[in-house]
């Protein structure tokens, strides 16, 4: 069975998570938003080679450590294709509201709804879920039962819209489509805080719109 460990990393608390497949050979990463160190001791802990890097969105916090990451395990970046350009953009990213520098990450790959994507040897497939920025996405995989869900929903809460590219409505559509397709046994692990299922999270529609 692949093993998810999830890794709170930066000032703001972001969930970046390591796969490792069953034998304990592959894995990716997603969301490696700080701490490069931290996300490198995790993967030597559990002695796999990254093959691939997935950003759920392009803000600051969830990119910030991708291009250390990948230059020490030369696997690759992806990112929705609708999502590559903020990434890319320090002001868009927002990276110069954490450092007056900035940065930006270019992607390696980009991908596409329902696209299918093999993560630690198993068969995730990308939703996009935009609301909290356009290019946001989600990775379900029916098998497992397990939805990584970035920034889109939370234990008990949504993804802000007040940022740039956020819009409440491609939000709104976004989680009722999760909710009513998805099963509710299914695991969510957010971006932020603890994971929970979407059968915990029923209510969010009539609570924030």
């Amino acid at each position: 069975m692949v093993k998810i460990v999830p890794i709170v990393v930066g000032e703001l608390g972001t969930n970046a998570y390591l796969l490792v497949d069953s034998d304990g050979l592959t894995g990716a990463v997603i969301d490696p938003g700080a701490d490069a160190d931290v996300i490198d001791a995790a993967i030597a802990e559990h002695g796999c080679r990254i093959d691939k890097i997935v950003l759920t969105h392009g803000h600051a916090d969830h990119i910030g450590a991708a291009d250390e990451l990948r230059a020490a395990t030369k696997a690759k970046v992806y990112i929705h294709e609708a999502e590559a350009a903020m990434a890319a953009d320090e002001n868009l990213n927002l990276s110069c509201w954490i450092d007056p520098r900035g940065f930006a990450i270019q992607a390696d790959e980009v991908l596409q709804d329902g696209q299918v994507i093999t993560l630690a040897g198993q068969e995730f497939t990308v939703l996009h879920t935009p609301g909290h920025t356009p290019g946001g996405i989600c990775l379900y995989n029916e098998g497992l039962g397990w939805l990584i869900s970035g920034d889109t929903l939370f234990e008990g809460s949504i993804g802000r819209t007040d940022l740039p590219g956020g819009d409440p409505g491609q939000l709104y559509r976004s989680l009722e489509k999760l909710l009513v397709e998805l099963p509710e046994n299914t695991k969510v692990f957010p971006g932020h805080g603890g994971p929970t299922t979407l059968l915990a999270e029923k209510g969010v529609l009539q609570r924030f719109f």
